[in-house]
């Protein structure tokens, strides 16, 4: 049996409970593995499982990252090749005891948030998607919340403010747990986007609950304005949210190895502890964290436009069950084109061989080029297979071979790709990631192969219609053709709908026709450079563990002190430090500071 213990500092589960149910099991003849769910903003702080272990007073914990083993799951799998601890993995028996305490971010951190802890963050991918596929790959058979003591206030994750409310919540399912722990906080389990993931990807098991579910009183949760901000900033600037999470970890042994994070600590801790006495001090964290998450929006639309290698590749799962799906519905995308393709032949090109128009409400199109190489070195060198991921703007994703030919070559295969919006500058409007889940097709010949691409669903619902196909041909004289076609149909922000540049045709076409020429020009281009060996990938690896963005420490570090006098009461704000004698320079002169 393996146990799960949370452990955060601000928010650790009652160790006499732990030990109580270690009694319990042990009086069964069972014996269990203790493991600590140590968040990652406490880890980010400096703080170790074996250190909150022993500060809490909790039977020995086990860092899960200590010993680990890859659990073989699927290539569809977001956790495909990522290691998980081989205790929770191999256990007959999986229990999570987590805590309550209200969250920034979340609204709420309960037993989801420690089931959190299991893995190393995936990098570029989706903190929610993570814990879903945990819940669906490896479980817990039993989740008991500890409320008896709930830590509330707007960082109660973060800062340990506790508050008595004697409520223990039991279920088979993690999902339900929250269900009914964040009812008791009086907050909506879907407004956590890690709690909505999940709810998306399995919904709640049939329940029925024993007891009574009432709103604790006396618990004080974040406002829905300042956690929408506090997301936003964590959603645009990942790297921004950690250095603010981890600085308002307090207490012994945090930041004792970064300086600007302790002194970013020191700099918001006026403001962290009088956010919840306060109505200005709380308005101005709302207002600071907003205009952060602003701020932080605009630059990642600036690097959208601009400065593409800046932003970080995605990792994602691949959104779709390959078991509901046939030969039949892959070989389907070859014909999806058919209708457009005398269409498209008909009309007239322009200089970059692009050929598009308006249909039904969609844009179809195509765009060609011939290669300076011949058709048996081009496919040696760029994989048709690999067609889409080499796309401009291409971010990352999954791709799964399903079926492949006797010559080991992919024949059927599913896809989730993620680009950057589309034009790119829709970015500074509100324009999201575009995401679609595709099944293909590959079709080889000795003078031509082909990859044909169908939409099955965009998880963000960026995109109505994303078919397409990509073609290399045999033109002759040591020349290779690349044709590009395609249907799409992508959702536009509110913005650009209330504009309906539907009533201005001129004006739309003339973006349109801008908008792919440039894209398809940039996709050719990464073609050639795949054939010459060249990199062509947009974007940087993710981060790992290390945290970035001091700049922005520094920044808010000097922004905390400045701001103390307006908007915390004097009574919270901190002891000044006497004036210190300046002493005597070296040439026998004492230097004092006059008065204004």
């Amino acid at each position: 049996m393996c146990v799960l213990v949370a452990s955060s500092a601000a928010a650790p589960a009652e160790p006499a409970l732990v030990r109580h149910l270690l009694r319990l099991l042990h009086e069964r003849g069972l014996t269990a593995v203790l493991l600590g769910a140590l968040p990652r903003r406490d880890r980010d702080a400096g703080r170790t499982v074996r250190e909150m272990s022993e500060r809490l007073g909790y039977p020995a914990l086990l860092d899960p990252y200590d010993d680990t083993v890859d659990p073989g799951l699927g290539e569809t799998s977001l956790l495909h090749g990522q290691a998980l601890p081989q205790s929770w993995v191999e256990a007959r028996r999986r229990v999570v005891v987590a805590s309550c305490a209200t969250d920034a971010r979340h609204g709420f951190a309960l037993s989801l948030d420690a089931l959190a802890c299991l893995a190393r963050p995936v990098p570029g991918a989706d903190e929610g998607a993570c814990v879903a596929e945990l819940l669906r790959q490896v479980p817990p058979h039993l989740v008991v919340l500890d409320a008896t003591v709930t830590s509330d206030g707007v960082a109660g994750s973060a800062v340990r403010h506790p508050v008595r409310t004697d409520a223990i919540v039991s279920s088979r399912s993690a999902l339900l747990v929250d269900f009914v722990g964040a009812a008791l906080l009086g907050l909506d389990v879907s407004e956590s986007p890690v709690a909505a993931a999940c709810l998306a990807d399995s919904g709640l098991p049939d329940y029925r609950i024993i007891g009574a579910v009432q709103q604790f009183s006396g618990v004080r949760t974040a406002s829905p304005t300042l956690r929408r901000a506090s997301e936003s900033i964590n959603r645009t600037s990942p790297s921004l949210g950690r250095v603010l999470d981890a600085a308002l970890v307090t207490g012994p042994g945090s930041h004792q190895d970064d300086t600007v994070l302790r002194g970013l600590r020191d700099g918001l801790a006026p403001w962290r502890d009088a956010v919840d006495q306060s109505p200005l001090a709380q308005t101005a964290a709302v207002s600071t964290l907003t205009a952060l998450a602003g701020a932080s929006t605009w630059w990642q639309a600036w690097r959208t436009s601009f400065d593409k290698d800046s932003l970080p590749q995605v990792t994602t799962g691949l959104g779709i069950d390959l078991a509901d799906w046939v030969p039949e519905d892959y070989e389907a995308a070859v014909d999806l084109l058919h209708p457009t393709e005398s269409y498209l032949a008909a009309l007239p090109s322009t200089a970059d061989g692009l050929r598009w128009a308006h249909v039904d409400g969609a844009v179809v199109f195509e765009a060609s080029r011939v290669m300076r190489a011949s058709y048996p070195d081009w496919v040696a060198r760029v994989e048709i297979a690999e067609a889409i991921s080499m796309m401009a703007d291409y971010l990352g994703g999954r791709r799964v071979v399903v079926s492949r030919d006797e010559q080991g070559r992919p024949l059927h295969q599913a896809e989730r790709n993620v680009y950057l919006p589309q034009p790119n500058y829709l970015a500074f409007s509100g324009g999201q990631q575009i995401d679609v889940c595709k099944l293909e097709v590959i079709r080889y010949s000795n003078d031509d192969c082909g990859i044909w691409w169908r939409t099955i669903s965009s998880p963000n619902g960026s995109a109505d219609v994303d078919d397409g196909s990509v073609e290399f041909s045999d033109s002759g004289g040591g020349r290779t053709l690349v044709t590009v076609r395609g249907r799409q149909r992508f959702t536009l922000p509110a913005f650009w709908r209330a504009v309906d540049l539907d009533q201005t045709p001129e004006l739309r076409d003339a973006l349109t026709e801008d908008a792919y020429r440039r894209f398809f020009a940039a996709t050719l281009d990464n073609f050639a450079a795949c054939f010459e060996g060249r990199s062509f990938r947009i974007g940087r690896p993710p981060e790992t563990e290390e945290l970035a963005s001091l700049g922005w420490s520094r920044l808010l570090a000097s922004i905390g002190p400045a701001m103390e006098k307006w908007v915390v009461p004097r009574e919270s704000r901190p002891a000044r430090r006497a004036r210190t004698d300046p002493g005597v320079d070296e040439d026998g002169f004492r230097h004092v500071r006059g008065n204004r």
